[in-house]
């Protein structure tokens, strides 16, 4: 979880780990069946951009991706590169 009016996430940065459950439910006060909605479309995205990702560079086999949800609750990708040693 990104600190407050910033997008990066990471420790590095302020950031700090936190359960998918209490980002959607407590910080953005989804209820339930709009949090389900949001992890559903969260995990298409993720599979989407790691297709294509595999499609554009083959020969890496793992990749960070970074990925928020817009205020309209559509996720979205900031960063992607490929992991330490892939």
């Amino acid at each position: 979880m990104g600190a407050p009016s910033k997008m990066v996430t990471n420790r590095h940065r302020d950031g700090r780990p936190a359960s998918i459950h209490i980002l959607l439910r407590r910080h953005l006060g989804l209820d339930p069946s709009n949090a389900e909605e949001v992890k559903r479309r969260l995990k298409h995205f993720a599979i989407e951009t790691a297709k294509a990702m595999a499609k554009g560079s083959p020969s890496c086999p793992e990749y960070g991706i970074d990925i928020g949800v817009d205020s309209a609750r559509i996720p979205e990708a900031s960063q992607t590169q490929p992991s330490v040693g892939g």
